[in-house]
């Protein structure tokens, strides 16, 4: 990779190894899966609204943004959020 990529080019890009590529994308998913739970904890009542809906989304766009930023943005979020979910 002779320049630097931003955004998700690089999981399209043929420079890397497929599992090079995986190895990647480990603290995505660990990034939405924690999220995840700790919503799922955290719910304050049983209701669903408009708000408990939306937030079910959140993770995933934590997920997609860590995957097209620098590694250690992604590793810090996960950190945080396992440090919350504990």
């Amino acid at each position: 990779m002779g320049r630097e990529e931003f955004g998700l080019g690089w999981l399209m890009s043929s420079d890397l190894d497929v599992g090079i590529k995986g190895l990647y994308l480990i603290a995505p998913i660990l990034l939405v899966i924690c999220q995840y739970a700790n919503i799922q904890i955290n719910k304050m009542s049983t209701e669903e609204n408009i708000v408990t809906r939306g937030l079910s989304f959140l993770p995933f766009i934590s997920g997609l943004a860590a995957a097209s930023s620098p590694a250690g943005i992604g590793i810090y979020w996960l950190t945080n959020s396992s440090f919350s979910l504990l």
